[in-house]
């Protein structure tokens, strides 16, 4: 499956009977960030919409991912609209 963090992309044999939470440990070699700054989301070329997981404790086998399914990868404070839109949220620290 093919995975992408910002320029970065490389295709991973990814096992489906593991859970997000075990995936996102996974990931983080990949992309740098620890496990607990990463969103993961799903896209569907033939729908062209990206998709969160959230549940940490879902399987992966659940998806029913397809060989042309991607997963992409966001730091949390990263907002992604469903159409594809990605905004970077500052977030600023109260004096």
């Amino acid at each position: 499956m093919k995975v992408k963090y910002e320029d970065k992309e490389e295709m991973m044999d990814i096992l489906k009977d593991q859970t997000v939470r075990d995936l996102k440990k996974l990931l983080q070699n990949f992309c740098g960030l620890p496990s607990n700054k990463i969103k993961i989301f799903e896209y569907k070329p033939d729908y062209n919409q990206l998709d969160q997981l959230r549940s940490n404790i879902r399987s992966l086998h659940s998806y029913r991912w397809t060989e042309m399914d991607e997963i992409h990868i966001y730091p949390t404070e990263t907002y992604v609209s469903p159409n594809l839109s990605v905004h970077i949220c500052e977030v600023h620290a109260k004096d």
